[in-house]
């Protein structure tokens, strides 16, 4: 799954033809596009890329907040391929509160959030690599377990509010010499 806006950089053409490499392997797999649509065009692109694998590939639009959880329990790997540089992602985030197993590409604001091999993969944005990353996964029930652990472990340790919100507090009161 790979949810957000579509859009030209988000790297869901790498993810199409990766899916596509790998769909053969993993029959049962389907790929879930989910996110609303600012470039019609884009998204036209991107469902011709998908014919060959027209069934096993989904296109949602736009997923309203409330319906956001379920959407995350749903999915097995959460993929984020951005191809360039990236402001911090409101999925990636939901995706480690959810505990959902992550490959992301290793842009330097994602890896302030995924350690490798730790709480989800990191890779470069090439269409062989996030398909045998998939596949890695897909294969190793162990090592999806541990990151999916470790992801939900690190969104309640780093991304709690009323944490953050305290961090933030202290932070002040030490500038002030309180």
């Amino acid at each position: 799954m790979i949810l957000g806006f579509v859009g030209r950089g988000k790297g869901h053409d790498i993810l199409i033809k990766a899916f596509n490499k790998i769909s053969n392997k993993i029959p049962e797999a389907k790929l879930v596009i989910a996110g609303g649509i600012k470039d019609v065009s884009y998204l036209n692109y991107l469902k011709k890329l998908a014919l060959p694998i027209k069934e096993k590939v989904i296109f949602t639009g736009y997923i309203p907040y409330e319906l956001l959880p379920s959407c995350f329990a749903s999915a097995d790997i959460f993929v984020l391929p951005y191809l360039g540089g990236v402001h911090v992602s409101g999925p990636l985030h939901r995706a480690l509160a959810s505990g959902r197993v992550i490959i992301a590409s290793e842009s330097p604001i994602v890896k302030e959030v995924i350690k490798h091999n730790y709480n989800g993969i990191l890779i470069k944005p090439e269409i062989n690599e996030l398909a045998n990353k998939i596949v890695e996964l897909y294969e190793n029930k162990e090592l999806r377990n541990k990151l999916s652990y470790n992801a939900r472990k690190f969104a309640e340790e780093f991304l709690d509010w009323d944490k953050i919100a305290k961090q933030t507090i202290k932070i002040y009161e030490e500038i002030l010499g309180r």
